[in-house]
């Protein structure tokens, strides 16, 4: 029972990472296309810290 959880717990946080840094790539897209200042500034801000 144990290992099935261990196994459950790993495949939770890989998709959650995958789902995050894919997030985050079309958010850097938008912001490309769209070249708005607040919109890199927040994503710097937030990365900053």
């Amino acid at each position: 029972m144990a290992e099935n959880m261990k196994w459950v717990r790993y495949g939770l946080r890989e998709t959650a990472s995958k789902g995050r840094r894919e997030c985050m790539d079309s958010c850097r897209i938008d912001v490309s296309e769209e070249l708005k200042p607040s919109y890199v500034a927040t994503e710097l801000g937030l990365s900053a810290t």
